[in-house]
């Protein structure tokens, strides 16, 4: 009577562990899944203004329209990478960074731009949605790397392995393979 006792005490304090277990990898999971829709909707409110920051600087900056084309381009091709994970769009958004960095110094040079209600009102939400772009990447990293971390370390990760939690991707441009 008193084995059974024990082995009954052992088999629910596995049971016990492999419930906890699970439920802090799904929480982790859930707060990645979460944390990601934060980078991809402010991702997608850069897409969106990029265009019409660009119009507003184009008509009065000097020099070659190249940096335009190129940044119209970059914000195209990372337009339609949504869904793609982390490690296709941390490169392609890089680019596109590049490029509006590019409209940023043309739009240094043209003094008058400076002053243009509505270019300043652009450039404001422009520098807004690139706070938090970083804002929301820094925490989706962070909650990659516990994640990461509960996946791959003894013995939480027998727990994955048996249901499936697998390790995710960081973003930004150190995910270029």
């Amino acid at each position: 009577m008193t084995a059974l006792l024990v082995i009954g005490l052992v088999v629910a304090a596995v049971a016990a562990w492999v419930l906890v277990t699970y439920n802090r990898l799904t929480r982790l999971m859930l707060t990645a899944d979460g944390l990601w829709a934060e980078v991809e909707v402010a991702l997608r409110l850069r897409h969106e203004l990029v265009p019409e920051f660009v119009r507003a600087v184009a008509p009065g900056a000097p020099g070659p329209r190249e940096a335009f084309r190129r940044t119209a381009i970059a914000r195209g091709t990372a337009a339609r990478s949504v869904g793609g994970g982390p490690r296709r769009r941390g490169p392609l958004e890089e680019e596109l960074s590049h490029g509006i960095g590019e409209v940023l110094e043309l739009a240094a040079a043209d003094r008058d731009l400076g002053s243009e209600e509505r270019y300043v009102e652009l450039r404001r939400r422009l520098k807004s949605i690139e706070a938090r772009i970083e804002t929301s990447g820094r925490a989706y990293n962070e909650a990659v790397c516990r994640l990461n971390a509960a996946v791959t370390r003894t013995p939480s990760s027998l727990v994955a392995k048996v249901f499936g939690f697998a390790t995710r991707e960081p973003f930004g441009p150190q995910v270029a393979a």
